[in-house]
């Protein structure tokens, strides 16, 4: 895997801008609302380290161990989900293919100038056409699709995971000052 300076290729695509490319393809791209990711991946990061350092220690070792493993899964999915390329539809046509193929020209994005796979979507707040759209997340700052809808199911599983693992360590805790 060849990874490439991002100065010889465009830097943004739409509104996202992208930073290192592997043949030719960006792999690393933030979205339009970055500060907000960043502010709220700050927010899980300060949290993560409280519950780590003040709660989980109170209960024993294992439970710090855990929170370890179960907080540091949460945030790397999070940001993996907020960094990696959602799929941007690369595909540009030149004018001769569109008028050869009318399954093209229904595909083909006027905003982008790209063709898209059947099930490729325009998303407005990035700008560009995602490869297997899912949806667009301000949560992440960007679109979630093909590229990047592995981590976000992880970060929305650890998400879930944290919350469970919260109430069980808040519950053992009040039990043992309760005692």
């Amino acid at each position: 895997m060849e990874i490439e300076s991002s100065k010889a290729y465009r830097k943004t695509f739409g509104n996202l801008k992208c930073f290192i490319f592997i043949k030719h393809k960006p792999l690393i791209c933030i979205g339009p609302h970055w500060p907000f990711f960043l502010c709220f991946f700050t927010g899980l990061v300060l949290l993560s380290i409280f519950f780590i350092f003040n709660v989980c220690p109170r209960i024993g070792i294992i439970s710090t161990i855990l929170g370890v493993v179960n907080f540091g899964f949460l945030l790397t999915s999070y940001f993996l989900a907020a960094i990696v390329n959602p799929g941007i539809e690369m595909n540009q046509l030149k004018d001769d293919d569109l008028e050869c193929d009318s399954e093209i020209t229904d595909n083909f994005c006027i905003i982008c100038q790209v063709y898209r796979h059947p099930r490729s979507e325009h998303c407005e707040e990035c700008g560009v056409c995602i490869q297997e759209y899912d949806h667009h997340c301000p949560w992440t700052s960007k679109c979630i699709g093909k590229g990047n809808i592995k981590y976000f199911y992880c970060f929305l599983t650890g998400l879930f995971i944290s919350f469970v693992f919260g109430i069980i360590i808040m519950a053992i805790q009040s039990k043992i000052k309760n005692s």
